[in-house]
Formats: C-alpha cells, sequence, structure tokens
C-alpha cells in the first residue's frame, strides 16, 4: 500500500517549511517569466483588443466588420471589463497586465486543486510542469492553457479550476460564484467545469441526475428558440466550405496526426491516473476529464461533422478536452510518486511514461505511452514481474529512458545550429521555451535540492528571490519601453487621422491592430477579423467578397480561406487604379508601391511601420 496522502490538505507535515517554500516560489516565478512572456497585443488578443475599443468607442468602431454582423463579444463579459482597462492603462499595459493576472490566477487555482489530491511537495511540483510542459490542446496548435497574450480564456480556466477546488473543500457557494463568473468571461470554456461537477463527485449520482435534467430541458429550449427565430440550423455548403477551408481545427474529421497525438497524451494520461490514483476524488476527477473530452470529441464530430449543426460547431465541444489537458500535467507527479512505490511494475512505467514525455513532440512520444500505461495498469493487481526478471526490467526501463534522453538532446543540438550568433544566455533562454522538458528538468532538479532540507535553503530562497526580482525588473523595463514606442507611434500618425473621416474604413491588411489603434478607424478587412465568420453567415460571406475583390493587391500574401500557390509570382504593376476598380475601398495602407504619390506617409514611426503610405482611391477624391 503507497504511503502517499489520501488528500494533501489533511496531511499532517505536508506542507513546506517557510524558506523551502520561498525558494520554491522564487524558482517558479523565474520559470514563469522565462517561458511566459507577455507579448503585448497578439495572435486573439488583437480579437479582443477590437472588442475592448469598441465598448470604448462605439460610435468609432461599433460598425467594423468584425463586429457588425455578431462575434463572440456577445457571449461574455469580457469586452466591458477590458475596455476599463485600456481607459484607465491604455492599450498596451492593459493587455500586459491582464495576462500576468490570468496567468498568476490560473497557476494559483492549478495550486488550489492540487493541493487537494498531494503534500506541497507534490504540488509545487506539479504546478512547475504545468508550467514547463507543452499545454497545447485541440488542433493546429491554436490554443494552449497558458496564452502569453490576453484572451478570457486564461481567467475562465482559472476559475473553474478554483472552482473544482473550493467545491473538494465544501466550499458550495465560493464554487458556485467562481463557475459562474468563468461562464460570464467564456462559456465555451467554463462549460467543460459545469459538466464535470456531477462526475468529479464519487458519490454524485443525484446531482449528476439533477444537472442531466437540467442539461436536457437547455438544449431543447435553445434549439427551439433558436428554429422560432428562424436561426440556421445547419451550415449550407458555401458557408461550411469557408470554415472548413480557413479553420479546419472546429472539424475533428480534419484533424492531423500531430492533433490526435495531443489529443492522445490528454486522454491517456488522466485514464490511467483514474485506475491508479488511490485518492477517491482524484480518480473521480480524472474519470470524469476524461469521459468529458472523449464525449466532446464525439458530439464534435456527429454535430459538425457529420450533421453540420451549426450550434455544434459554434459551441465546440472537442474544447472541453482543456481539462484532461490540464490534469494530465498537474498530476503527474502524484501519479509518478505513487507508481514508484508499486515495485518493479510502476517503476518500468514510470521510465517508460517520462521517455514518452521527452519525446512527446515525436512521432514515438504517443506510442510509449501506450506501452507505459500496460505496467501502469497491472502494478496495482495481483500479478508481479518475476523475481529473476525484475533486474531485466530495470535494464529496458533505463535503456528506454538513455534513447530518449539521447534523441531529445540530438533535438537541442538541432535548435542550437539553427541559431547561430545569439549570446548563450539568449541561446539557452529559446531552448527552454522549444522544449519545455528542458525547463521541466531543471525545476525538477531544484525541486529535489530544495525538498532535502539542506542548510543551504535559506541562502538558496535569497538567491532565488534575487534572481527573480532581477528578471521581473527586466520585464518590467521591456513593458514600459513597448508602450512608449506605441504610444509614440499614435501621436506619430496624428496626419493621417486628419486625412480619414471618422467612421471610414480603412484597408490596412497586414496591420488592423494599427489600423484600429492608431488610426482609431475601422478594418475594411484583414485575416483576423474573417474569424466572425463562425458566429455569422452574413459575416463570412462579406469577408470573403471583400477579399476576393482585392485579389491583386493581395496576391502572394497568406489570405484567409484562400490555397496558397508558392510556385505561382505575385503579379507585377499592381496600381491604385487597378485596385479601386475591383473593389470599394477608398483608403488604403500599404507597404507597396500603387504607382501614384500617398496622400500621407508616417513619420518617426517604429521600424515597423516605416514602409507603409496612406493612398485615396481617385474616385473618393
Amino acid at each position: 500500500m503507497s504511503t502517499l496522502p489520501a488528500a494533501g490538505v489533511d496531511v499532517p507535515g505536508a506542507r513546506l517549511p517557510a524558506m523551502s517554500a520561498l525558494a520554491m516560489l522564487a524558482a517558479l516565478g523565474i520559470l514563469w517569466l522565462s517561458l511566459h512572456p507577455g507579448g503585448g497585443v497578439q495572435h486573439d488578443a488583437v480579437l479582443y483588443t477590437i472588442q475592448g475599443l469598441a465598448h470604448l468607442r462605439p460610435d468609432l468602431f461599433s460598425g467594423d466588420l468584425f463586429l457588425r454582423y455578431g462575434s463572440q463579444d456577445q457571449l461574455t463579459l469580457f469586452g466591458p471589463l477590458y475596455k476599463v482597462s485600456i481607459d484607465v492603462f491604455g492599450v498596451e499595459v492593459a493587455a500586459r497586465l491582464l495576462t500576468v493576472v490570468f496567468q498568476l490566477s490560473f497557476f494559483a487555482a492549478a495550486g488550489l486543486l492540487a493541493r487537494t489530491f498531494m503534500p506541497a511537495p507534490l504540488a509545487w511540483l506539479g504546478v512547475a510542469f504545468l508550467c514547463a510542459l507543452p499545454s497545447v490542446y485541440g488542433a493546429r496548435g491554436i490554443f494552449e492553457l497558458i496564452e502569453n497574450f490576453v484572451t478570457p480564456r486564461g481567467a475562465a480556466q482559472a476559475l473553474t479550476l478554483a472552482g473544482l477546488a473550493l467545491l473538494y473543500r465544501h466550499r458550495t457557494w465560493l464554487a458556485a460564484l467562481s463557475m459562474l463568473l468563468a461562464m460570464a468571461l467564456h462559456p465555451l470554456v467554463a462549460l467543460a467545469g459545469l459538466l464535470l461537477v456531477p462526475f468529479a463527485q464519487p458519490h454524485g449520482d443525484r446531482v449528476r441526475n439533477l444537472l442531466l435534467a437540467l442539461g436536457g430541458l437547455a438544449t431543447l429550449l435553445v434549439f427551439g428558440g433558436l428554429w422560432l427565430r428562424g436561426a440556421q440550423m445547419r451550415f449550407d455548403p458555401a458557408w461550411l466550405g469557408l470554415l472548413e477551408s480557413g479553420t479546419p481545427y472546429l472539424f475533428v474529421s480534419l484533424w492531423n496526426g500531430s492533433d490526435w497525438m495531443t489529443a492522445g497524451f490528454a486522454l491517456l494520461v488522466p485514464l490511467v491516473a483514474a485506475v491508479v490514483l488511490e485518492n477517491a476524488r482524484a480518480r473521480a476527477l480524472c474519470a470524469g476529464a476524461t469521459a468529458l473530452a472523449a464525449a466532446g470529441i464525439v458530439v464534435s464530430w456527429i454535430g459538425g461533422d457529420l450533421l453540420h449543426s451549426v450550434l455544434v460547431v459554434q459551441l465546440q465541444p472537442w474544447r472541453w478536452i482543456w481539462i484532461a489537458t490540464a490534469l494530465s500535467t498537474l498530476l503527474l507527479p502524484l501519479l509518478g510518486a505513487t507508481l514508484w512505490e508499486r515495485g518493479a511494475l510502476g517503476r518500468l512505467a514510470v521510465s517508460i511514461g517520462a521517455s514518452a514525455w521527452l519525446l512527446r513532440e515525436e512521432a514515438a512520444g504517443l506510442p510509449l505511452l501506450a506501452i507505459a500505461a500496460v505496467p501502469a495498469l497491472l502494478s496495482g493487481s495481483r500479478w508481479q514481474i518475476p523475481p529473476h526478471l525484475v533486474r531485466l526490467s530495470r535494464l529496458a526501463g533505463f535503456a528506454i529512458f538513455a534513447c530518449a534522453v539521447l534523441i531529445l538532446a540530438a533535438s537541442l543540438v538541432q535548435l542550437l545550429q539553427a541559431m547561430p550568433g545569439l549570446p548563450p544566455g539568449l541561446q539557452l533562454i529559446r531552448m527552454l521555451r522549444e522544449t519545455g522538458v528542458m525547463a521541466a528538468i531543471l525545476f525538477g532538479g531544484f525541486w529535489w535540492f530544495v525538498t532535502r532540507g539542506s542548510r543551504l535553503v535559506p541562502l538558496t530562497a535569497v538567491a532565488a528571490c534575487a534572481a527573480f526580482l532581477m528578471v521581473a525588473a527586466a520585464g518590467i523595463a521591456e513593458a514600459a519601453t513597448a508602450e512608449r514606442v506605441q504610444r509614440s507611434d499614435h501621436a506619430a500618425f496624428q496626419a493621417w487621422r486628419e486625412r480619414i473621416p471618422p467612421r471610414e474604413e480603412v484597408l490596412w491588411f497586414e496591420e488592423p491592430l494599427a489600423c484600429w489603434r492608431f488610426l482609431e478607424r475601422p478594418s475594411y478587412v484583414s485575416n483576423q477579423q474573417a474569424a466572425s465568420a463562425l458566429f455569422s453567415r452574413s459575416a463570412a460571406m462579406e469577408t470573403q467578397r471583400r477579399l476576393e475583390t482585392l485579389q491583386p493587391l493581395l496576391a502572394g500574401k497568406a489570405v484567409a480561406w484562400r490555397k496558397q500557390d508558392t510556385g505561382a509570382a505575385p503579379p507585377q504593376n499592381v496600381t491604385l487604379a487597378t485596385v479601386c476598380e475591383s473593389s470599394d475601398v477608398r483608403y488604403i495602407a500599404t507597404s507597396k508601391d500603387l504607382g501614384t504619390p500617398a496622400i500621407a506617409a508616417p513619420e518617426k514611426v517604429s521600424a515597423r511601420y516605416r514602409e507603409f503610405a496612406l493612398y485615396l482611391c481617385p474616385s473618393a477624391t
């Protein structure tokens, strides 16, 4: 029988000494700042920024193409929250500040949940693994548990995990409040937590039946209401074709092998944990998360890929896998410690499983994990490795692990060769960010030293705190510099703003964020705005129309819904007259020479915008 505690919160001596906890906290802070620097407004943060700006200045942005026909902003309260932050701090500082707050909240909630099932030392290690190891879920690497840009997903994930932890601690009303706040910020993320609640309890039949009944009634009401309103219930070929071409991650039948490998890790680890772990609540949570993730994928396939249901595709049930993804990493220390105490079979499973995580990005990763599941599941049975084969099993586990280390080392050498000229410090940071496994190993070594109770722990804590403050100061200085540059660029585009009437759409295809922030005008069309196609057929058709009319100007660029012909050269001599004749656009910001003098060019701007100039179609003069 394992000597591990059944629930870390109730175990005497399960907490770390104060100096050890301080050292661990500082080291975790360094790990976080090194691997997850706030990148400002990028990726999906661009779309959430226009939503915040639209709440701040509805007179300017409410008619933007992304918002005109409906968007996810109608389903969340994040827009008004972001609006207040932008109004107080400005776009750049607000984005970085909320990113930091959401990430820290996520780690705190994960730690709170981890302490429900394991003692403090293992909980610290679980949170560190969650910070360091890859956290991608779904397809095409679109979504991650820890995002380095501002979106409400991080806050909703934190509130959902906190709600589960509070539920286990019998703080029912606080748990309900946390879940409701998560729903208010991002319903698609929080829905997974709500569906998991009745199944995460060892004895939750009454609650489960109640929620299932309420869920069935709610489903009927939603579909009935949409039908009565005349909403489109199934995708027509034109709308479906655009989504399948531009956003294939929405349809599980279009996932590739790498996508399924990622899903395999998220499903297999908690499935094994549901059998191996000794804590009844941990087993129930892992079993529920695995079943929920699998059900989400099946519902997405049937409802979206086969039946072409608009509501199912918009709900994206396959995203329920995010909780299983979090548990597959957070519970690794507890799962590994439990297996290690079960003798030769358990230790063989740990060796092969660790090898699988080292090779997670390789084709051998998932097969190794599946192999590791066999001795892991057998370790709790009566069958044991015969004594004369114990040593052989140890050698086999060591050999597999050694091969995995060599393969990882070869990958790191290739990575180093791909970044010549970088200082050694930057090379190390890039290696840690690219692999994640190296960072986890380094933290694991630090964790082992601190938990040994050495007399040097106080000195180590002081040194770690000093290093954390230095890294944090560098990050704050970088954020301050970025904010100054953004303010300077905003002032530099004053001449452009004076030439463009208010609420006039401007085509700045490559930089829609600059169009919103610096020109304070709606964007005519961009790849980012094509995201609204999921929520509105009208938005999809209008976006496609605008992109097609701009073919001469956008030739050679990566354009949403258009397959790129890498062998075709872009047409030459694209003129302003050519673009204006084929499109109803009036103002164009581009780096191309359109054969006509521009009406404005930026002065004293950052290097990113120096090559752009503003053109006005002749018919608009």
